[in-house]
């Protein structure tokens, strides 16, 4: 099979690892026969790619190979290849390195200086930058400098470059929440579902991120109306954005017999992306939130499938037993707690210690929704 059957192939599937296999072999031949400015433009295929099935390895190494290119010989490698634009993958360069705490501020703030300066050079908006700037900021857990790049967001023309309307809505709902805003955060999901926005990760991420404000808000029934409409998308996508939120409804709701296969069948996920540590945090506290419910409604500790997979030894510790909801609880809020303090010590605030102590205190919440 040529390239262009291959290439051929690849637009007619979804992303995902048939997808990515492709891709790869497609590479592959462009190397084999010296075709670089294929080649070039295959990989800007894979940055989005990878960005897409949550590969951020293979997001940053195939982006540094396009900028690398690009910079070398910007006439043979344009900033627009394949469909594909460099600038427009900038966006989720400083995300993915905020995620890891293996990345220094510094190192952040440099990307975000480089993809500032070519917007600029380029002459594309500034919406992109501000819209990444603001996203670190909040993840970071620098609340004060995250309100003011939204004050300046909200004054500044859209361009061709800002993201999409689901996701510009759904990092500010993100930034509500933290500033512990629960009807904000509804408000802005409410509105992105009213305006009919939907993206490859949204509304099924923002939509499981405000099932907890509701029940807090006493809005059960929007809540389990909103779990149910979201929870097949999250599971089926294997979106572990949006399967935190749904292990929380589960042990908040009474209801964590339910959420234990959930849980068993992606654990073996939070493995997957080894520099998402970011998500990979969220997901372990939402475990934990789920387990500790689950014992406590059945009084005993279950068998916890998939929680024995090989890949998982790195992050739960060696185990050679299988694993018990009571003894898994253990490990993935100990996996959390570490987590945190390396990302606390790196970011300098307590965000993630809060987000902690938060997804503890979850234990003494229960709230049953209608049936």
């Amino acid at each position: 099979m040529n390239v262009n059957d291959l290439v051929a192939r690849i637009d007619s599937l979804p992303y995902g690892r048939a997808e990515r296999a492709l891709l790869a072999r497609a590479i592959a031949l462009a190397i084999e026969s010296d075709d670089a400015e294929l080649e070039y433009a295959l990989r800007m295929r894979m940055t989005h790619s990878a960005a897409m099935t949550g590969d951020t390895e293979v997001q940053l190494s195939s982006f540094a190979w396009c900028r690398a290119r690009h910079d070398a010989d910007p006439n043979r490698f344009p900033l627009t290849a394949g469909g594909e634009r460099l600038l427009w993958h900038f966006k989720w360069m400083a995300s993915a390195l905020v995620g890891s705490a293996r990345f220094g501020l510094d190192q952040i703030d440099r990307v975000l200086d480089d993809m500032e300066e070519r917007y600029s050079r380029a002459g594309v908006g500034r919406k992109g930058v501000l819209q990444s700037r603001f996203r670190v900021k909040v993840a970071l857990g620098h609340l004060d400098e995250a309100r003011r790049l939204l004050d300046e967001l909200r004054s500044t023309p859209s361009d061709d470059f800002g993201d999409c309307d689901a996701c510009s809505r759904a990092v500010v709902a993100w930034y509500h929440l933290e500033m512990e805003n629960d009807a904000a955060a509804i408000t802005m999901v409410e509105e992105m579902l009213s305006s009919g926005a939907t993206c490859h990760s949204q509304p099924q991420n923002a939509m499981s991120m405000v099932l907890l404000p509701y029940l807090r808000a006493g809005r059960v029934a929007d809540a389990q109306s909103m779990h149910r409409r979201s929870i097949d998308l999250v599971t089926e996508r294997g979106d572990l954005g949006g399967l935190a939120g749904q292990l929380i409804y589960f042990a908040v709701t009474d209801d964590a017999t339910t959420g234990l296969p959930v849980l068993e069948r992606h654990i073996g996920r939070i493995a997957d992306d080894r520099l998402f540590d970011a998500q990979r945090f969220d997901v372990l506290c939402a475990m934990g939130v789920l387990l500790e419910a689950l014992d406590r409604g059945s009084h005993r500790p279950v068998r916890v499938a998939g929680a024995e997979a090989a890949a998982l030894v790195g992050i739960l510790g060696d185990h050679p037993e299988p694993w018990f909801s009571d003894e898994l609880a253990v490990g993935v809020r100990a996996a959390a707690e570490k987590l945190a303090r390396a990302f606390d010590g790196r970011n300098g605030t307590r965000r993630f210690e809060r987000s902690l102590a938060r997804s503890r205190a979850l234990g003494d919440l229960s709230i049953r929704p209608q049936s």
